[in-house]
């Protein structure tokens, strides 16, 4: 794969092609989710990969590459493409229809039963059971959420018609051509995540009597040092929520209303904060009942919320760990506060805590705040680091409402 990579990225581009860099080119689609053939093209050659569900758009303009393989690959690329996203997240009647029809579910049956609903061809459909529509479209949305351009390139080097496989099959290709990249891929940022911190995380690990292995450090570095959480995890479950049954999707609907009032409660200062976080967990264990009850208890995401809050059961012997789910406009993300040696018990003429959390305008923010009487030192780390500084009023405000001083507030590569 590195080698055919490297030579597409050598390849020169015809002349009449855009001249649009592929930075600008991904920004455009991840932007207004529309590309040219033309573009697609330059995509391919440069090496670059994306999800086809980014896709909704592609315009023809006429290029002609003489079925060569990279021609083969955009005329996959937009067949595949305008299956999921006419398909959409697969409706009941689709399903159902296509269950009655066909010995086995493909992305083309799945398709073509679609189109015939769509013309009034099929006008009686007999719904099947909740838990096997919610099984079959898991499997689709599975797919859809990992097919790449370079899942397109491989399956036509493997000769391979993707449309045409059951969907189970298609999962399993999918498995060994895409998720064994990903995880090297996550290999390797977590590698990155990791350099300049090795110490606080190597620490933390022989206090908590970890086994000292990269997947420990990993996951203590994901609390710690990049807001990683419950409330990070369930913004993916959240964002899949019409693929669930009526029920499901009403518990997780609780869930975020209660995550959203909970936010409002932390930036209004109220005094019912308490009360709305244990409300959290309490809509989360009811959907965790709920998913076992219809035979989904290892959904990924509940499994991955799950581990999570033993994690940060174990992490709290000596230091208090708090994930914090919170409402960030467009989604969910996740403030982790941590109270080292909350085993001692809590000064407040003498506190240090570290506020580790995903933004969206900011990207990731980790802050260590030192409290010695009413007078606290700020050490924080952020990409957009001047952004915080030129707004630090703000920060010195709501502490000066608090009775507290802001005495110091310096950029650091802090744990």
């Amino acid at each position: 794969i590195s080698d055919m990579v490297s030579r597409l990225k050598q390849m020169d581009i015809d002349d009449e092609l855009v001249s649009s860099s592929a930075e600008k080119i991904l920004r455009d689609l991840e932007n207004l989710n529309k590309i040219t053939d033309r573009e697609l093209l330059e995509l391919i050659r440069r090496g670059e990969d994306f999800k086809l569900q980014n896709l909704k758009t592609i315009v023809e303009t006429g290029i002609s590459l003489n079925s060569s393989p990279e021609q083969q690959v955009i005329e996959k690329t937009i067949t595949i493409s305008n299956i999921f996203n006419t398909l959409g997240n697969l409706s009941s009647d689709t399903i159902a229809l296509a269950w009655k029809k066909y010995e086995y579910l493909t992305l083309n049956n799945l398709y073509s039963c679609h189109m015939d609903l769509a013309r009034g061809m099929e006008t009686k459909v007999i719904p099947i059971s909740e838990s096997l529509e919610s099984f079959i479209r898991q499997e689709y949305l599975n797919i859809r959420n990992n097919t790449t351009i370079n899942l397109i390139r491989e399956s036509i080097k493997d000769e391979v018609s993707i449309e045409h496989m059951p969907l189970d099959q298609l999962n399993e290709y999918i498995d060994r051509k895409v998720l064994r990249y990903r995880e090297s891929q996550k290999l390797l940022s977590e590698i990155s995540h990791l350099r300049g911190r090795e110490n606080s995380l190597i620490q933390a690990v022989i206090k908590n009597g970890f086994n000292m292995s990269l997947k420990e450090l990993s996951r203590i570095s994901s609390i710690y040092n990049r807001g990683k959480g419950i409330g990070y995890v369930f913004n993916s479950l959240a964002s899949e929520k019409d693929s669930y049954s009526e029920s499901l999707r009403e518990g997780i609907s609780l869930l975020e209303d209660r995550i959203k009032e909970f936010t409002k409660s932390i930036k209004e200062g109220e005094d019912k904060v308490y009360k709305d976080y244990k409300e959290i967990f309490e809509a989360f264990e009811e959907l965790t009942d709920s998913f076992d009850s219809q035979g989904q208890g290892q959904n990924s995401h509940m499994e991955a919320a799950k581990d999570y809050i033993e994690f940060q059961k174990i992490l709290s012997k000596d230091d208090l760990i708090l994930q914090l789910p919170i409402s960030l406009g467009s989604g969910y993300g996740n403030v982790n506060m941590i109270i080292p040696n909350i085993s001692k018990g809590i000064d407040v003429n003498n506190m240090k805590f570290y506020l580790s959390l995903e933004t969206e305008n900011l990207g990731q923010v980790n802050f260590n705040l030192k409290v010695s009487n009413k007078e606290i030192h700020v050490e924080f780390a952020a990409d957009e680091y001047q952004r915080i500084l030129d707004h630090k009023n703000i920060l010195e405000g709501g502490l000066e409402k608090l009775g507290y001083r802001l005495e110091k507030m310096e950029l650091e590569d802090i744990r």
